[in-house]
């Protein structure tokens, strides 16, 4: 169920399947459709118009901003509505956008202009709250553009979005999240070392550990770490908790 409502939200010959076999199971999506774009002519054309969205989505939320920092009535409220309407609506159209124009990608295509797609395709996708969608974007980007500014933005929105899908989903049917958490935070941690968002992956990592109990895995991380103030704090953190452990244990 959770499969196909993710489908359905996402345009493409399969979409009216996806809804048909959500209604055979009870599932009724009330939701509005959002508008379908006018398909790029090339890429460039498709980066022209992804550009275009970022300068008018930019401008919502300031518009947002503004707004929300004054004193709330009804009309006010009916404007941030109508602003977030608008919003959601640029993201999705912006997703169909670089989408069609990144098939339209050939050899003489510059390659930092297709990650530059894709950095804004993960961007668009994560703003969507479309979580798992922008986990695959930003870390393929992540693995393709190892050492750049482009792969590391691509990183940290797929590391984010993970962090979110790890706080709705049950404990005990993450593994497989967790999995991809571990392999992409070792990743970021050894490409961009010196980066302490990147290095933030190992933290985030030790503390999943930590919260199932797993104290020999989180130890093994920590040692994994690099010098510094964080490894330090969470060999303090993992030396409290044990010896609450043992006290517990001889009670």
């Amino acid at each position: 169920r959770e499969l196909l409502f993710a489908a359905s939200k996402v345009a493409g010959p399969h979409t009216d399947e996806a809804k048909l076999l959500l209604a055979d199971l009870g599932v009724e999506q009330k939701t509005e459709p959002l508008p379908t774009a006018e398909p790029p002519k090339s890429f460039d054309d498709a980066m022209e118009k992804a550009t275009q969205i970022l300068g008018v989505t930019s401008d919502l939320d300031e518009a947002l901003k503004v707004i929300q920092a004054q004193q709330k009535t009804p009309d006010l409220e009916q404007q941030v509505q109508e602003i977030r309407k608008q919003l959601n609506e640029s993201y999705s159209i912006g997703v169909q956008v670089l989408r069609s124009g990144l098939t339209m990608v050939t050899n003489e295509t510059d390659g930092e202009a297709i990650n530059q797609a894709r950095q804004i395709l993960a961007y668009f996708l994560y703003q969507s709250k479309r979580l798992r969608e922008t986990f695959v974007v930003g870390n393929f980007l992540a693995r393709n553009a190892p050492g750049t500014d482009l792969g590391l933005k691509g990183g940290l929105m797929a590391l984010t979005s993970l962090q979110m899908l790890l706080a709705e989903v049950p404990d005990d049917e993450n593994a497989g999240l967790l999995m991809q958490l571990e392999s992409l935070g070792k990743f970021l941690a050894a490409t961009w070392p010196n980066d302490p968002n990147a290095a933030a992956a190992q933290g985030i990592q030790v503390r999943l550990l930590l919260k199932k109990d797993d104290y020999a895995g989180a130890e093994q991380l920590i040692e994994e770490m690099n010098p510094g103030n964080e490894r330090a704090a969470f060999k303090r953190l993992l030396g409290q908790l044990l010896w609450n452990q043992s006290i517990v244990a001889r009670t």
